[in-house]
């Protein structure tokens, strides 16, 4: 399940950064953070001295991308006042916050003519590797996937989208908690949340995402079923730690977190008053 074209997770691990070229990047950031009892958009909460977003940022550099799509919406002037000077940064404005699917039609507008790979990945994981998004990056590559998920195996997946497969080990879909079978609320591998895409193939798959769901919001992870369906090639690599794509709420969550990823993540909570979730949602 963590191999990709024949590949060992290990070996993921190694591939160089030199091959990293033709690569854009979209950060989700668009976000409230409802769950901080704070007016301070989610992604600028310090981390260690540093805004959240920062530290996502830090990870993505290892990739030397063209370009980085920022999806700012709440308080976004607050957001480009701290990384206005950034030279590669784009910022896209989400006036609405109707879900991923909603932020990456946005990106597309700007970004319809670009072709290469897309990497997908939200504001608030500040301990993501540059390494892993390097890894999932030549892994995606080398199997020639359409789209590639970063996932991950969790003792207790409970909240989490659940990465379905066929026999083969190709990737169907993501099912959400809710929708999940009890069949499929026994598979562990989770979506991370992370995605890497070939453009142009993922600007055509959001524009066909639809919005009929109970929150009316348009969903990314609708794109890899409908990239499945139309016969392209779907993966996932599940060879990271899971409190390496675990969202700071999460990593708080003391359901799925664990001593280091709440040592990690407690000081965004510091002084906020953090409203943990009981669902094991980010």
């Amino acid at each position: 399940m963590g191999e990709i074209a024949g590949l060992s997770n290990r070996a993921a691990i190694f591939f160089s950064v030199n091959t990293m070229k033709n690569v854009s990047v979209v950060i989700l950031a668009a976000g409230e953070g409802t769950r901080m009892k704070s007016s301070t958009p989610k992604v600028l909460h310090p981390l260690a001295g540093r805004p959240l977003v920062r530290w996502v940022l830090s990870a993505v550099e290892r990739l030397k991308p063209g370009k980085v799509y920022l999806v700012v919406g709440y308080k976004s002037d607050e957001v480009r006042k701290e990384l206005g000077a950034e030279k590669n940064i784009v910022f896209v404005e989400q006036k609405q916050q109707l879900g991923s699917g909603h932020a990456l039609q946005q990106v597309a507008r700007q970004a319809k003519s670009y072709r290469g790979e897309v990497i997908v990945l939200c504001a608030d994981t500040p301990l993501i590797d540059g390494r892993t998004l390097s890894s999932l990056l030549s892994l995606h590559r080398r199997a020639g996937n359409a789209a590639t998920v970063l996932s991950g195996c969790f003792k207790n997946p409970f909240g989490y989208g659940r990465i379905v497969r066929e026999p083969s080990g190709q990737v169907t879909g993501i099912v959400e908690e809710k929708d999940a079978s009890p069949e499929e609320k026994l598979i562990a591998e989770i979506n991370s949340g992370i995605y890497c895409f070939q453009s142009p193939l993922i600007w055509k798959a959001v524009s066909r995402i639809k919005n009929n769901n109970a929150k009316k919001e348009y969903y990314l992870t609708d794109a890899i079923g409908l990239l499945h369906r139309q016969g392209e090639k779907v993966g996932a690599w599940s060879g990271v730690s899971p409190e390496e794509i675990l969202g700071v709420m999460v990593a708080l969550n003391p359901i799925v977190g664990n001593a280091r990823t709440v040592a990690a993540a407690a000081e965004v909570a510091l002084g906020l008053g953090i409203e943990l979730a009981d669902d094991g949602e980010g």
